[in-house]
């Protein structure tokens, strides 16, 4: 196979309904939170249910790291039966609930207990299934625009109908969620900043470090950081 570059590195798979895809592959996710986070900028989550092929272009991500990083679950490389995921081999899915209702996908990478949260993403294919999903578990009859179908960790979760039965699943070689390979974001469009929701007197410091990452531009993303925008332009 000729060597190709990290954002290219993928493997041919054939599903049950002989749809060829292509998957990321485990080389693709052995790198440091850091990397793989800015990487996984413009990749395309797909997934499939019931022989319905969904797909999003991820658009905004956030780092935890397991070493100083309190805001992780698994800070000081404290593993649980709920974290485990994370100690995983990288390309692994980490799924939870929180609030008790809404749920939160990260990629586990290198870094024994690192992982990526996928924050907010841009539908591309079966908008109306996703539109379905989020409709059914809302407690509205508001019809949902494209625009908010995503932009935020548990809207893509209850779009892509995402739950604790995806936990732990192998994005590498899983047929009913994984990564392909689909645009190259160039490293002057992603802004930097710091993460959403974290609590300074609970977390410290390491609410205010830019481990929040997300596409320039894009209409897409859960929240925006207008200053770090401006200080990307006068660079």
């Amino acid at each position: 196979m000729k060597r190709r570059s990290l954002d290219v590195v993928a493997v041919q798979k054939k599903t049950k309904t002989n749809l060829t895809t292509s998957h990321l592959s485990d080389a693709y996710y052995d790198h440091d939170c850091f990397k793989l986070a800015r990487s996984l900028l413009g990749k395309k989550i797909v997934r499939k249910v019931n022989d319905r092929r969904l797909a999003c272009k991820i658009v905004e991500v956030e780092s935890y790291l397991a070493n100083d990083d309190k805001s992780s679950h698994s800070y000081q490389h404290k593993k649980t039966k709920r974290n485990e995921a994370m100690f995983m081999k990288p390309g692994t899915l980490y799924v939870y609930l929180t609030y008790g209702m809404y749920h939160c996908m990260n990629i586990s990478s290198k870094g024994d207990g690192d992982a990526v949260l996928i924050r907010a993403a841009e539908p591309m294919e079966g908008v109306d299934l996703m539109l379905q999903n989020r409709q059914r578990l809302s407690k509205s009859n508001k019809l949902f625009d494209k625009g908010v179908l995503c932009n935020g960790p548990s809207k893509l979760c209850q779009a892509l109908d995402i739950g604790l039965k995806q936990n732990k699943l192998n994005l590498c070689n899983s047929s009913e969620l994984w990564l392909e390979e689909f645009e190259r974001i160039p490293e002057d469009t992603i802004v930097h900043t710091k993460r959403i929701g974290l609590n300074v007197k609970r977390v410290g410091e390491w609410a205010m470090k830019p481990l929040r990452f997300y596409i320039l531009g894009n209409g897409f993303v859960s929240k925006k950081d207008y200053n770090a925008e401006k200080e990307m332009a006068v660079k």
